[in-house]
């Protein structure tokens, strides 16, 4: 008859050893309600903060116009007679588009002065005559990097862009007061596409009350 104690030596085992240590973990209970405590606490700080109403409206615009496309049918008869007839295509949402630059406003010091207006069917950025180097058509040097940041948020968008510059006086080297804003448009329309702007702007001037605007126009295309 086989000894079982000779039978356990053979097999590996010892039959006087200890049983194995018993392994608790009741930490584990503790960490998961942490850990599921810190989630409740982030979701309803979630839930409490705000989100403003013009910018998840330009969103949820946005996003419906990306899931369910408008199919517009072509305009019958001659492309000639019908180009005054033919829909515009919605751009990016307005609303939606004041408070991105509202936003790059606030961190530009050197256009504490510029203001975003919602004007009808158009968004104006009023600039201040200073974002102009003196006497000159150039950018300002300290308003060079508002005006690439500016550039930076409106390079993604497909809305038709304008710049109007207004003055009432004329610069050494300029005929009139219309052709000395007119260079001052240019120069800002050229720094915009520089800072990323690829699509079509137009620059334009007019004599009067010293302004400077970037107007946007929410169908898509060429210039307003």
């Amino acid at each position: 008859m086989t000894d079982p104690r000779a039978l356990a030596r053979w097999e590996g085992g010892d039959l006087d050893a200890a049983p194995p240590p018993e392994i608790r973990t009741p930490w584990m209970l503790t960490f998961a309600d942490v850990v599921s405590l810190l989630l409740t606490f982030f979701v309803l700080m979630f839930a409490l903060s705000g989100v403003p109403e013009a910018r998840w409206s330009g969103v949820a615009q946005s996003l419906s116009r990306a899931l369910n496309p408008a199919i517009v049918a072509a305009p019958e008869g001659s492309a000639l007679k019908n180009v005054a007839r033919a829909p515009a295509v919605a751009g990016a949402d307005l609303g939606y588009l004041a408070s991105l630059l509202e936003g790059v406003l606030r961190d530009a010091p050197d256009l504490a002065a510029a203001r975003v207006s919602l004007e009808g069917e158009r968004l104006a950025l009023h600039l201040p005559e200073s974002a102009f180097a003196p006497a000159s058509p150039m950018i300002a040097p300290g308003a060079r990097a508002a005006v690439t940041a500016l550039a930076e948020a409106l390079s993604g968008i497909d809305n038709r862009i304008a710049v109007t510059v207004t003055g009432e006086g004329a610069a050494p080297g300029y005929a009139s007061a219309v052709e000395f804003s007119l260079a001052r448009a240019a120069s800002l329309a050229n720094a915009l596409r520089a800072g990323g702007v690829e699509r079509p702007l137009r620059a334009a001037a007019r004599s009067g009350a010293a302004a400077v605007e970037i107007v946007i126009s929410p169908d898509k295309g060429s210039a307003p």
